[in-house]
């Protein structure tokens, strides 16, 4: 019989350490260690082609939807040099909430493992989140010849993308709040209880930003 408790308190550990590793040894404490610098865009999110049955997630199953996106690169290296992209995405209005994206690869094991490259390319959710009916990932892919479109997919862990919708960018925007992927997802998605246990330490959410200043036993650095 499976044991969860293990695994928790695993993630415990793990969750720790790597807020320990990014926030104070390679961060030293600034107030974004990871994706330092970032385009941020107003955006529309449109879902286009969803023929198979609904997932129970609104802002998958249908319609279109403003949203605010920031496009970066983790360590902020320069574009000549191969980096680690990050797509953070805030959908606005009911069902809306945050969702985080970094440069993978696209099979069924690439999926899961970050892919630094020079110029744009696929970005995923790295990790499944649950959904009503089952895990998904999500991906985004830069259209050919169109760096203000994304197309948009889901999959389950070990299965085919399903193109859904795309990712249009428009004019750009202010520097959005702190994104929040693990308390402040879309509804109908969550993240799995060992999933939120390992990442949610290293990222701050904004009441904690606004409550705790810089340097406090609690406070922990923006990662995007």
């Amino acid at each position: 019989m499976f044991h969860a408790r293990p695994a928790v308190r695993s993630a415990d550990l793990a969750g720790r350490g790597l807020s320990l590793i990014i926030n104070r040894v390679y961060g030293q404490g600034a107030p974004r260690p990871l994706h330092p610098r970032g385009q941020s865009s107003r955006a529309t999110w449109q879902v286009t082609a969803q023929r198979l049955a609904p997932l129970g997630v609104p802002v998958l199953d249908g319609g279109t939807r403003d949203c605010v996106v920031r496009h970066s690169r983790a360590v902020g290296l320069p574009g000549t040099l191969p980096d680690i992209e990050g797509l953070a995405i805030r959908l606005e209005g009911q069902d809306g909430g945050d969702l985080l994206l970094a440069g993978t690869g696209s099979g069924i094991l690439t999926r899961y493992a970050l892919v630094p490259r020079r110029r744009d390319g696929v970005c995923s959710t790295l990790l499944p989140m649950r959904t009503p009916t089952g895990a998904v990932l999500l991906r985004a892919s830069p259209a050919p010849a169109d760096n203000a479109t994304w197309h948009l997919s889901w999959a389950r862990p070990a299965g085919t993308w399903h193109t859904f919708g795309r990712l249009t960018l428009h004019a750009d925007a202010g520097p959005p709040t702190p994104f929040d992927p693990i308390n402040g997802l879309p509804t109908g998605l969550s993240q799995y209880d060992v999933v939120a246990r390992l990442r949610n330490p290293a990222y701050i959410r904004a009441a904690m930003q606004r409550s705790s200043p810089a340097g406090s036993p609690h406070h922990a650095a923006e990662l995007y």
